[in-house]
């Protein structure tokens, strides 16, 4: 039994990515031009039920563009769209005091909250692909 809530405190979960992604594919039209590595990055936006549903230019990863930069970008929204996430969510906890004077934590209620990350895909010559997926 309780006696009162000391404070309250929130506690956030990021979004975790559902294995396996989808990999992005080598654009067909950029083999053979020797291309080097390809970098794209891009900021995207995780829905409560764990979807990407943005996908803008990342401010923090900056890529030189290339002539073929939207086809880069096409492959790297195409895989995107199928990305899935366990959705971020925010525990709502409370510190109860108890009746022999000690404190637990209760959890108060929770939320399922968008989240924002950023992805960076590398496109080797040799049609590898690789992403690395970094938080908030």
């Amino acid at each position: 039994m309780s006696i009162g809530v000391a404070t309250t405190r929130d506690v956030v979960t990021d979004a975790q990515p559902i294995q396996p992604l989808a990999e992005a594919a080598y654009p067909r039209v950029a083999r053979g031009a020797k291309l080097g590595v390809v970098t794209v990055a891009v900021r995207i936006t995780i829905d409560t039920e764990g979807r990407v549903v943005e996908v803008m230019p990342s401010l923090s990863h900056l890529a030189l563009p290339s002539r073929f930069s939207r086809e880069f970008q096409e492959a790297v929204e195409a895989a995107l769209a199928q990305w899935r996430f366990t959705p971020s969510e925010v525990k709502h906890l409370e510190e109860a005091l108890g009746a022999e004077g000690g404190t637990y934590l209760r959890l108060a209620g929770r939320e399922k909250i968008e989240a924002k990350g950023e992805v960076v895909f590398t496109f080797s010559d040799d049609g590898a692909v690789g992403a690395g997926l970094w938080g908030k």
